[in-house]
């Protein structure tokens, strides 16, 4: 298209969207996932591994928020990712939403302070300093947790999320449990009203732009998940467990505070299960997990699809590439226990419903309908295209490429899901 030069930007949701539609309008339907950007580093090389077996998927980090929108609504999503714990308005606006457990990570207190490294801060200094209790960096609470540095006198500027964010969530849990002050204050909350507090905020939006700003602003302190503080190299503080022990977040440290909820997690793999302030000694205390999300019910009407989406999720949390290779290169993410992996894979393929009521992973593909995809196509190009599917139906024999000729003067109105050709130019070779 040749725009002119006034036209407006599509925002980045209209061109993802548009190309999620691209993926829909193939031979196979792609399994499309959305959401949280904790995970979204791990979930976008495990889609791109499992198009080995033959099916197309991706994940698109947009935030746990934004993700669940797209699930209740008619956006082609099919699964999503979401780090905050579902709401009973949720439950209400959409009762047949069902979240699954993925895995676990830290998430950690990353600041730029130049000059300054391996910073440590106790619970209630981390809580007092996101409280505004604590305004300076060479407060006579921080540089006694840290005599050997020699801190700034400057103000701290505290970077926070301005989206509904599960990391968010995860953190501001933390900060209430270990202050009660900030549970009365800010309380914990996937998108809290910061405005309450007293320290010099500043936000930014989803977990790339907190990183943005650590990066370039000195004198900052935020929350990121570990992932995005190791991948970016920002400096992140060791905090107090439980027994007043001061640690760093690891994976080993995560896998601790996992641990002490591995029970309900084999109980029923369809709650959540709240990771943070462990009683366990060397547990972090700001762990978390993060979900899959999905529609009990298929909306689509599709069960080829869904049927694919359940085996990309089992798939996930039963193979070897994803716990042997994948998480042993994120080692910020830590893999569900073994037995629980395999508890949410069963409940998976059981919960999970086609139109006609029965779980989806039983669908084999013999019962599914012919796809016929539909193309509209202008009448001078007709043969051209003619051409190009019968060549087509020689690689999918089970899709039917409709052309339908058509007259760019006239006025249509094109069905959703057809493809649509608004002009084809043949080369001189042809």
């Amino acid at each position: 298209p040749n725009f002119a030069s006034g036209a407006k930007k599509l925002p980045t949701r209209t061109l993802m969207m548009a190309f999620w539609m691209l993926c829909r309008a193939g031979s196979h339907a792609a399994v499309l996932g959305a959401g949280a950007t904790l995970p979204a580093r791990l979930y976008a090389e495990a889609t791109f591994a499992y198009r080995a077996a033959g099916v197309a998927s991706t994940y698109e980090g947009v935030g746990s928020g934004e993700g669940i929108r797209l699930l209740k609504g008619e956006e082609p999503v099919d699964f999503v990712g979401c780090d905050a714990n579902l709401t009973a308005e949720d439950y209400a606006d959409v009762p047949d939403l069902v979240m699954y457990p993925a895995l676990a990570t830290a998430v950690v207190p990353a600041y730029h302070v130049p000059g300054v490294r391996r910073l440590v801060l106790s619970r209630r200094v981390l809580s007092m300093i996101f409280l505004g209790d604590i305004r300076y960096w060479n407060d006579t609470s921080i540089s006694e947790l840290n005599p050997d540095i020699e801190l700034p006198c400057h103000e701290i500027t505290v970077v926070v999320r301005s989206d509904v964010s599960g990391t968010t969530e995860s953190f501001t849990k933390a900060l209430a449990a270990f202050n009660q002050s900030f549970e009365g204050l800010i309380g914990r909350s996937s998108l809290p009203d910061w405005s309450k507090g007293r320290a010099q905020y500043k936000e930014s939006h989803l977990n790339k732009g907190v990183v943005s700003i650590l990066t370039v602003v000195a004198y900052t302190v935020g929350y990121v998940v570990l992932a995005d503080a190791v991948a970016n190299d920002l400096d992140y503080a060791r905090i107090d467990d439980s027994s007043g022990n001061y640690i760093e977040a690891s994976e080993t440290t995560v896998r601790l505070a996992m641990a002490e909820r591995g029970n309900d997690l084999v109980r029923n793999p369809t709650v959540a299960v709240d990771l943070v302030d462990p009683r366990g000694q060397g547990a972090w205390p700001i762990a978390g997990l993060t979900y899959f999300v999905l529609r009990r019910n298929d909306t689509k009407d599709d069960c080829r699809l869904r049927r694919d989406t359940v085996e990309f999720l089992q798939w996930y949390y039963t193979s070897d590439i994803i716990e042997r290779r994948i998480f042993h290169r994120y080692d910020s993410f830590v893999a569900l226990p073994s037995i629980a992996s395999g508890v949410v894979a069963t409940a998976l393929a059981a919960d999970v419903l086609c139109a006609n009521g029965l779980p989806a992973a039983n669908t084999s593909a013999e019962e599914e309908e012919e796809r016929i995809v539909r193309v509209w196509t202008p009448q001078v190009t007709l043969g051209v295209f003619f051409f190009l599917s019968s060549m087509y139906a020689e690689v999918e024999s089970d899709v039917t490429i409709a052309n339908i000729p058509y007259d760019p003067n006239m006025m249509l109105r094109i069905p959703e899901g057809d493809l649509f050709i608004t002009s084809f130019q043949l080369s001189p070779e042809l």
